[in-house]
């Protein structure tokens, strides 16, 4: 179901399986924290991303959490 109105914006979840709900309320409060969501929203978390760290995730992580902002934000169900 798409919504037609910006009020729900953000208001996005986890479904809950398997008691995932304290890791569904976490990410409610990450999506909460307005500058926090305004940097991945402005996309201004690419400066810091250290591609060439052999023992990290060369920024995978955070472009799945930046999708999943974007996803809450701007492209709601």
């Amino acid at each position: 179901m798409i919504v037609s109105d910006h009020s729900r914006l953000g208001l996005i979840g986890l479904r809950n399986p398997n008691n995932m709900c304290f890791f569904n309320a976490a990410l409610q409060c990450l999506l909460a924290i307005q500058p926090l969501t305004d940097y991945f929203l402005e996309r201004e978390y690419f400066r810091e991303i250290n591609a060439s760290n052999p023992h990290g995730t060369f920024g995978e992580i955070t472009m799945r959490y930046a999708a999943f902002v974007k996803h809450a934000w701007c492209d709601p169900v």
